[in-house]
């Protein structure tokens, strides 16, 4: 997964599976995003814009139902 991120540089990953590592992190200029458990309520909301041709993320927010 970090090779693709590093070679294609998204600007937003979101991962899942591992339930105990919630949390936002960085590979470069891409926002790595792993909400943990689904099934415990857990999501994230990123913000996201444009200004001319470049895209970055604004902002990513953990939150439980």
């Amino acid at each position: 997964m970090r090779n693709f991120i590093e070679e294609f540089r998204p600007i937003l990953v979101v991962t899942g599976h591992i339930h105990e590592s919630a949390g936002v992190s960085t590979i470069g200029k891409s926002t790595v995003v792993n909400p943990g458990s689904l099934a415990e309520g857990k999501y994230a909301l990123a913000e996201i814009s444009k200004n001319g041709d470049e895209w970055k993320v604004d902002s990513v927010s953990l939150l439980s139902l």
